[in-house]
Order: structure tokens, then C-alpha cells, then sequence
């Protein structure tokens, strides 16, 4: 069963954590697509031609033929490599490059049910599958991936996800927070009602409450003093029509 869910944030704050990318068009086919948090492309081989008689909007689990690199990008955070092809033999090790590789080709990302020390950030129309059983040749498994960064408050983020977006198997979980003051976000969504999840948890570590204010200041009223005598009036007296003259 998938359940649809839309998180919706503040704007001023979603737009204060969210890194504005350029409005620069889509990469074509063969280019690499810009990393979300502004590092290096992510650039793969073109996909293979398909295998025959295969029905390649199946999922994995109704049938095999579609775990294939015409379909997808794999990605294993234990065989994977950051310099991986995104193919069975030579994984990517992030998600969130496997996705990035996705975007020119629109392909899936099949991704090993294991633990990804990362945050991921969710692509446009970029399905992912993250049930898989990599101890044996990339079957469907019971199991399902973890994101656990280990430094970010946030452990995913998706903005703009408005194409049909379906992600299974998978576990979200923000780090607890180590500093005063400091929050903890399982997901954090703008503007991407494309998302939809089957088998997914998101849940957010424990956050910390704010330093402690200053002690008060206890404020006392001091002895008056007394001023010192004031200077004797002056004199005046008028010495024209608009001339005054004062001595002291």
C-alpha cells in the first residue's frame, strides 16, 4: 500500500535551510547533473539497451528482469564506490549521487538494505527501491536502507518534487542533537506533493533545549546626592527694541 505524504514548512524557514540552487536547464542526456549541496557532477555511462519482453514499469519484486542497468542505478553503501558506474558490478556508494546520476536518464535507484552515513536528497521523478539483498546477487530483500547522517540536524531534504516520486523500504532517522539550542529534522519538504512512500519511517532525533539566560541583575537604589548650589540669577534689562542685555 502507498501512502501519500506531503510536509509542508514555513517559508521563511524552509527557505533559510534550503540551499537555492540556479534556474539553469536540466541537464540532457550523457551530461551529469549538479550535486544538491553544490559539489561535483555525478556523470555515467548511458544506460543499456532494455532487456526483451520485459515490462520496465514493474517493480523489482514483480518481476526480475527490471534489475537491470537499463532500469536503474544500483548503490551499495559497503561495495559502492563514489567513483562507481551506478552498474551491479561497480556501485555508487551514496544515494544521493545515485540519484543524481538518475536525473539525465529518469532510471530508478536500487539501493542494498544498509546503512548510508549521508544526507539524502530527494530527485524529481526519481523512484528508489531500497530493499535489496546485496550478500547475494542483487535480489529483493525483507530489509530496508537506513539514512543516519552522522554530523547534519537534517537527514533528508526534497524540494520541488512534483513528478510522481515513489520510494519503498526506507528508514530516515535524524542524529540526536549535541548542542544547546539545536534541532533535529527527519525530513524537510518544500513544495513536493510528487512524494509518495510505502514501508518508509522518518523520525526525528531528540533536540536540545536552549542555553540558559543570564542570572538576574538585582537593581538597587543608590543614596540620592545632593547638586551643588545653583548660580545667582542674571540681571537683564532691555537696551533696544529687540536687544536684551543679561549679567550675572
Amino acid at each position: 500500500m502507498r501512502t501519500r505524504i506531503l510536509v509542508a514548512t514555513a517559508s521563511l524557514f524552509t527557505l533559510g535551510l534550503l540551499h537555492c540552487g540556479s534556474n539553469a536547464a536540466a541537464p540532457g542526456p550523457g551530461e551529469g547533473a549538479s550535486g544538491a549541496d553544490g559539489g561535483d557532477a555525478v556523470v555515467l555511462p548511458p544506460p543499456p539497451p532494455p532487456p526483451e519482453n520485459c515490462d520496465g514499469t514493474a517493480t523489482p519484486r514483480a518481476t526480475l528482469c527490471v534489475v537491470h542497468e537499463a532500469y536503474g542505478v544500483f548503490v551499495s553503501a559497503s561495495k559502492g564506490s563514489d567513483s562507481g558506474d551506478g552498474t551491479r558490478a561497480h556501485p555508487l556508494k551514496s544515494i544521493s549521487k545515485a540519484i543524481q546520476g538518475a536525473l539525465p536518464s529518469g532510471r530508478r535507484v536500487y539501493a542494498c538494505a544498509e546503512t548510508y552515513d549521508e544526507v539524502l536528497t530527494f530527485g524529481d521523478g526519481i523512484d528508489i527501491y531500497a530493499y535489496f539483498d546485496c550478500k547475494g546477487d542483487w535480489v529483493p530483500g525483507s530489509g530496508r536502507a537506513l539514512i543516519a547522517p552522522s554530523t547534519e540536524v537534517i537527514a533528508s531534504r526534497a524540494k520541488n518534487v512534483v513528478k510522481p516520486t515513489f520510494v519503498e523500504a526506507l528508514d530516515i532517522r535524524g542524529r540526536l542533537a549535541t548542542e544547546p539550542g539545536q534541532s533535529s529534522i527527519g525530513l524537510l519538504a518544500e513544495g513536493s506533493k510528487g512524494l509518495s512512500f510505502a514501508s518508509v519511517r522518518i523520525v526525528a532525533g531528540q533536540a536540545r533545549s536552549g542555553s540558559r539566560g543570564a542570572a538576574a541583575i538585582q537593581l538597587t537604589e543608590s543614596q540620592k546626592a545632593s547638586g551643588n548650589d545653583g548660580n545667582a540669577a542674571a540681571s537683564c534689562s532691555q537696551a533696544g527694541t529687540d536687544l536684551f542685555v543679561c549679567e550675572t
